[in-house]
C-alpha cells in the first residue's frame, strides 16, 4: 500500500426495532461517528488523532464534549427549506 492511500475500517449498528443505524469508520488517524435515521445522517461527528494516547485519561470526561440534535427541530428546518424552495425551477 502506497502513503498516499487510506487505510480504513468501518463497523455499523443497527439498533434493533428501529430505523436507527450508527456507523463508525477510522481512516487514518480520524474517528467518524454518523447516526442514521431511515438511512439518512442526521448527525456526524469527527474526532481527529483518535488513536493517539491521552495522558490522565481518568480526568478527560471532565473535558468531554456531549450535543444534543432535536430530530424535529432538523425535520422542521427541512420543511421550511422545501417550502421556501421553488422546485418549479428545475
Amino acid at each position: 500500500m502506497k502513503d498516499t492511500e487510506s487505510k480504513f475500517t468501518e463497523q455499523c449498528m443497527r439498533l434493533d426495532g428501529t430505523d436507527i443505524v450508527v456507523c463508525v469508520r477510522l481512516e487514518n488517524a480520524s474517528m467518524r461517528i454518523e447516526v442514521k435515521k431511515t438511512d439518512a445522517c442526521v448527525h456526524t461527528v469527527i474526532i481527529d488523532n483518535a488513536e493517539d494516547s491521552i495522558e490522565h485519561a481518568w480526568l478527560i470526561d471532565l473535558f468531554a464534549r456531549e450535543d444534543r440534535v432535536e430530530l424535529r427541530e432538523l425535520a422542521n428546518d427541512v420543511e421550511e427549506y422545501l417550502l421556501s424552495t421553488n422546485t418549479n425551477q428545475g
